[in-house]
């Protein structure tokens, strides 16, 4: 038997578990539908880096010249397969067209003013304590091959100087003494002092829906299959156990939003960046900061559970089964870095970035629908766009004055009654 509840929140991963915390916080009553018993699952398996400074958008100018080379190397940091091609194609040419400098330009002041409050957002979600345990606001070091600046490297210092983002260069010899494993290979890099990383992805997220839960926040775990509205201006949320009755539905999950959003005839340009992960458990390797090898596409983050090398971009939807080769080039990349990781077996995951073409998430209300609510598309910045756009939509549900502009993140920025 289904229930009727003031607000449903679909998704448990980092943006729904901090929407559905917020809202209660707000005096809300709050119902969190996710399959997963445990909330956390959807997050566990990411890079877990605090992107507090990072404002530079994925697609940049100079994108179009590489689409032969992704169609060609199946393994490369960034690859389409074939056979969802013509599938992503709109996709694809949105994202392209977002390469425009002046969009780039647009994205980047977003994203600075989405992630720049994402360390004080934490803080109130979490308490100093916990914040203590599961963050460490430490900054992270970015790697490129070779000595000599790459254009796109330099259109990346360019909008940090445009956002006061500080950045501190590293010669190879500092690198080594940072990172004492590091192989020895022409390498350059910075330190982004204002960037950090998680601990434990899925801890952290386990311990916001514990919080939630303690502060009276429902989790129900069921499969939302269906969103219907009903005349009565109230929702109807069909799961796979139940008919659930809702005043209010804010959809966050993630990479599958499309699908409940599409039957009601909001085509957002939604699509998925498949990530793949190989986490070493026992590693001999011990880092204090996330390196990310730009170049490569792979980052390294020390976690509890061990050294999780992650990344790389595969654009081939949500059904086509994983392909665990780019699993294993990410594992083998590790152990470019620091050859003491050689010898150590790691496992493998794949996961489902929620991407957008201009890198912007879709936040606030759907447009034609009442009740309606929208938060999903963050891309590679999950956890720290997550929660404050969490913060957002709770405060455009209450017509609070909002902490940022909304502009930037509304539907309506896509949306033409078609397809796309």
């Amino acid at each position: 038997m289904g229930m009727t509840t003031t607000h449903i929140v679909v998704g448990g991963g980092i943006a729904g578990v901090s929407a559905a915390l917020y809202m209660r916080r707000a005096g809300l009553d709050v119902t969190l539908i996710d399959p997963l018993p445990s909330p956390g699952g959807a997050s566990f398996g990411n890079a877990g880096i605090i992107s507090a400074d990072t404002v530079v958008p994925i697609s940049v100018p100079g994108m179009l010249r590489k689409v032969p080379s992704w169609l060609m190397d199946p393994l490369g940091p960034l690859t389409i397969r074939k056979s969802y091609l013509p599938r992503a194609t709109p996709w694809l040419l949105r994202w392209l067209w977002a390469g425009r400098m002046r969009q780039v330009l647009k994205s980047s002041d977003a994203l600075r003013a989405l992630h720049s409050p994402i360390w004080d957002v934490y803080r109130d979600l979490l308490g100093a304590n916990a914040f203590a345990d599961l963050l460490r606001p430490f900054g992270h070091v970015q790697l490129w091959d070779g000595e000599l600046e790459s254009p796109a490297a330099a259109l990346e210092r360019r909008l940090r100087e445009r956002h006061g983002v500080k950045s501190q260069p590293l010669r190879f010899d500092e690198l080594r003494e940072m990172f004492p494993g590091l192989a020895k290979m022409p390498l350059r890099g910075i330190l982004i002092p204002g960037n950090g990383h998680i601990v434990s992805p899925r801890r952290l997220v386990s311990h916001l829906a514990a919080v939630a839960l303690a502060e009276g926040v429902r989790f129900v775990p069921e499969r939302v299959l269906k969103l219907i509205p009903r005349e009565a201006g109230d929702w109807t949320v069909m799961t796979n156990a139940a008919n659930h009755r809702a005043a209010r539905v804010l959809v966050a999950a993630g990479a599958w939003s499309a699908t409940l959003l599409n039957p009601l005839g909001l085509y957002l340009p939604l699509d998925t960046e498949r990530g793949y992960h190989a986490m070493f458990s026992g590693s001999p390797v011990q880092l204090t900061h996330t390196v990310l090898h730009k170049d490569w596409g792979v980052a390294l983050s020390p976690f509890e559970e061990g050294l999780c090398a992650s990344g790389t971009v595969e654009i081939a939807g949500l059904h086509a089964p994983p392909d665990e080769r780019r699993a294993a080039a990410v594992a083998r990349r590790a152990m470019q870095l620091f050859p003491e990781l050689e010898g150590v077996e790691p496992t493998i995951w794949i996961g489902f970035r929620p991407s957008i073409p201009d890198s912007l998430p879709v936040i606030g209300a759907a447009p034609g629908f009442r009740g309606l609510f929208l938060l999903f598309g963050h891309g590679h910045n999950g956890m720290t766009g997550g929660p404050t756009g969490a913060r957002l939509v709770t405060e455009l549900m209450q017509n609070q004055a909002p902490f940022i502009d909304p502009t930037p993140y509304a539907a309506s920025r896509f949306l033409r009654g078609a397809p796309t």
